[in-house]
């Protein structure tokens, strides 16, 4: 193994503590970003009660979440982080206005609030780990950076 003595200890109860992301991983890691934005987005649409700009803005998200994972570039990750962030606010915005009318919806109406908030929970983790991705993919969030992102 890659562990020397001192580190036994370590690789024995850590063995993927040494180990270096490889680009394969970090693939995968996107795609169940995507797919889990995805999958709550569709059990949401269970009830229509939350709106038009519920729907159109995760609809969005999960186009351009495609989008950023079949380019290489910065720029899609780019414009995914900031729908994600558009989206975070529009979905409490959404659940403070129509999150009681789920209610009356029975079952369908309740695994529609409980993915709706579930990804609302999930939504800022996955921006520290698209931040990660902007930064491998060579990209910076300053203005110099975003501008010169949005020519390419």
């Amino acid at each position: 193994t890659d562990c020397n003595e001192a580190d036994r200890v370590t690789c024995l109860f850590f063995p993927l503590h040494h180990r270096r992301r490889t680009a394969a991983n970090h693939i995968m890691l996107l795609l169940a970003v995507v797919f889990t934005q995805t999958c709550l987005f569709i059990c949401s649409m269970l009830s229509p009660k939350l709106g038009l700009s519920f729907f159109g803005s995760n609809f969005v998200l999960s186009i351009v979440g495609i989008w950023m994972l079949e380019s290489r570039r910065p720029r899609p990750a780019i414009l995914y982080l900031a729908v994600l962030l558009f989206t975070i606010i529009n979905d409490a915005t959404s659940l403070s206005f129509f999150g009681v009318l789920l209610y009356d919806d029975g079952f369908a109406g309740m695994v529609s609030l409980g993915s709706c908030l579930l990804s609302l929970f999930v939504k800022p983790l996955l921006s520290v780990i698209l931040y990660q991705e902007i930064s491998k993919r060579g990209g910076t969030l300053n203005i110099k950076g975003f501008h010169k992102a949005m020519r390419r």
